[in-house]
């Protein structure tokens, strides 16, 4: 009974194995568009040298944010001093 238990086992290893890299081959192509160049955003100085955030379509004068609670997590951590600082 445990040969029967252990070819058991030992067939669906590959299996598992096919699913992970699947659910990984799934997953990369899931957040390819957030690597994208046209996602990208750059920043520089203005003439003033205020900090710009450029992206293919627009220019910012704040850092783009998703929604309002990720402007105040932004607001929030650059009030802590940087690891050069501590």
């Amino acid at each position: 009974m445990a040969k029967a238990t252990r070819a058991s086992q030992s067939h669906k290893i590959p299996n598992a194995r096919k699913r992970r890299a699947g659910s990984r081959v799934a997953a990369r192509a899931a957040v390819a568009p957030d690597f994208e160049m046209t996602n990208a955003w750059h920043l520089r100085l203005d003439e003033k040298g205020n900090v710009e955030w450029v992206s293919d379509d627009r220019t910012l004068s704040v850092q783009p944010a998703t929604s309002f609670m990720q402007r105040i997590e932004d607001w929030f951590f650059s009030h802590l001093p940087s690891e050069g600082e501590l």
